[in-house]
């Protein structure tokens, strides 16, 4: 093998080992690491949501209809599949020019097994986490939740930053059934 040859597999090697930097919070988050008020992500911690005009998320279903009132969004009992993008709130956003989000069922623990799940992001964006959790950048970032009756109630929590500042909480939107059995949560 010539020297030439050698210093180039140990270049290769070299930067094949490099960290890689991470766009952004939610690929830095993972699965390991809780989204809670207080938590440090990036070197920031976590702020919880605003008490007043907090930035929230809104859940559309497949016809674009709005079907998130006043955090809540009601679901027919026995339903297995009803996908609800889930995405910032526009009307919310105001001031933030670039800005990414993560969003995950609730509970979380990585024990509970809920059938809901993500199942698909905007480009920029993706799953993780066996579906738990979503991710997606810009004003138009959107996520894709399939969500399943049988695990009523359950909630979507969501936390955004611009740029590579704190992360934000937003308000909760819990998933309830429509006949009003589910309490809340």
């Amino acid at each position: 093998m010539s020297k030439r040859t050698l210093l180039h597999a140990l270049h290769v090697i070299m930067l094949s080992n490099q960290p890689q930097q991470a766009i952004g919070f939610a690929s830095w988050l993972k699965c390991q690491r809780e989204m809670e008020e207080d938590e440090i992500i990036m070197n920031n911690k976590v702020n919880g949501a605003p008490g007043e005009d907090p930035i929230s998320i809104a859940v559309y279903d497949l016809l674009e209809n709005r079907v998130d009132e006043k955090s809540v969004v009601l679901i027919e009992p026995g339903q297995s599949k009803i996908l609800l993008n889930i995405k910032l709130d526009e009307r919310t956003l105001g001031r933030f020019h670039d800005v990414q989000f993560l969003v995950e069922t609730l509970p979380y623990e990585r024990g509970e097994a809920l059938q809901s799940s993500f199942i698909d992001a905007s480009k920029g964006g993706g799953t993780m986490c066996d579906g738990r959790r979503a991710h997606a950048r810009g004003k138009k970032g959107w996520t894709m939740l399939q969500a399943n009756a049988n695990d009523c109630p359950f909630a979507v929590k969501a936390g955004y930053a611009s740029y590579h500042g704190a992360v934000t909480l937003t308000p909760v939107v819990q998933i309830r059934l429509r006949d009003g059995r589910a309490e809340e949560l």
